[in-house]
């Protein structure tokens, strides 16, 4: 039987990891989510690093260029062993995972299950047994009609991912975030293109989050001081991007 697990919060002292494919990597642009966390708990010393990467999967295939090998000639698991590279620089207290939309062209639930679990058992390896974890779940391929394909084969798909991953959260003692389920009130699109979220989009997302989490909501979060919080925290991931994944790694 699973543990009740306690009420999510960020204590005094969080190093809080964003990690997954685009979901997460273009959170740093927007910065939604990171301004909600920020404000919940204003008095309290929280580090916040995201080490996204687009089209990434739990096994990191998309960080082999990370690597100071020739392009091209990196081992089969290079990316895997950069990511926990990067893992083991954060040393987070709190891992938000967002994979699934990626994995989910793959097409193949057991090995991303194979692939998640790998992942879990590696954070709490390298960053503590006692590392909270918050698994999203990928985002409902959205129906924008005109030129955009169907969605309707793809969420069949990505249903089986989310499933899969809130088996993953039960069983690791994680929280879990649904994001695909069917809204209940109509909104508009959340993404430019029926995956990728905008702007208004990742605001949406990360009042959801927070909903689900039941993180609270600080009071002056529409003001301009609270917009240009966001603008600073912007800043500041673009700083540790340039950090973390230089363009040239000469």
């Amino acid at each position: 039987q699973a543990r009740q697990l306690p009420p999510f919060q960020l204590k005094d002292g969080d190093r809080v990891a964003f990690l997954g494919d685009t979901l997460i990597e273009r959170m740093q642009e927007f910065n939604h989510l990171e301004l909600r966390l920020t404000t919940a708990w204003p008095k309290r010393n929280i580090i916040f690093r995201n080490i996204g990467w687009s089209g990434d999967t739990p096994r990191g295939i998309s960080r082999a260029g990370l690597s100071l090998l020739q392009a091209g000639r990196e081992p089969a698991d290079e990316g895997w062993k950069q990511l926990q590279k990067q893992i083991e620089m954060v040393k987070p207290t709190v891992v938000f995972l967002g994979y699934g939309m990626a994995s989910s062209f793959e097409w193949s639930p057991p090995k991303f299950l194979e692939e998640m679990q790998a992942l879990i058992e590696v954070i709490r390896k390298t960053a503590g047994k006692e590392t909270r974890i918050v698994i999203l779940s990928p985002l409902r391929h959205e129906k924008l009609g005109g030129a955009f394909p169907n969605p309707t084969k793809h969420n069949i798909e990505l249903l089986a991912y989310s499933e899969t991953l809130r088996t993953v959260a039960k069983e690791n003692g994680a929280h879990f975030v649904d994001l695909f389920a069917e809204p209940k009130a109509k909104h508009p699109p959340l993404t430019q293109n029926g995956i990728h979220a905008h702007d208004d989009g990742y605001r949406h997302i990360a009042a959801d989050i927070c909903r689900q989490l039941k993180v609270p909501t600080h009071p002056r979060l529409a003001t301009p001081q609270a917009n240009a919080l966001r603008e600073i925290i912007r800043r500041k991931n673009k700083l540790f991007f340039d950090r973390s994944r230089p363009q040239n790694m000469a």
